[in-house]
């Protein structure tokens, strides 16, 4: 089970809480766990949550593929994955 706030406030103790290159203080991060303990695909697919959603929101709004892959710089085989919850 990770530590969150007072628990992990504790096991730091005098610790410098400098956070990390995504959030500047371990205590104020938002994610579940640390991005350490997660696998590159776990920290990928949880920091593109809200662009993936985004994606198939406008793509069920009849959004082309093409322009959904130039609005978010990514390719069109993505938009595909996303939509198709690969």
């Amino acid at each position: 089970m990770p530590l969150k706030g007072s628990q992990l406030e504790a096991r730091l103790g005098q610790h410098k809480d400098t956070g990390c290159y995504l959030f500047p203080k371990c205590l104020e991060c938002p994610l579940p766990l640390c991005k350490d303990e997660m696998s590159q695909a776990e920290l990928a697919a949880l920091l593109h949550e809200d662009r993936n959603n985004e994606i198939r929101h406008l793509r069920a709004l009849g959004t082309s593929p093409t322009t959904l892959a130039k609005l978010f710089n990514i390719s069109k085989r993505a938009i595909q994955r996303i939509c198709n919850g690969h």
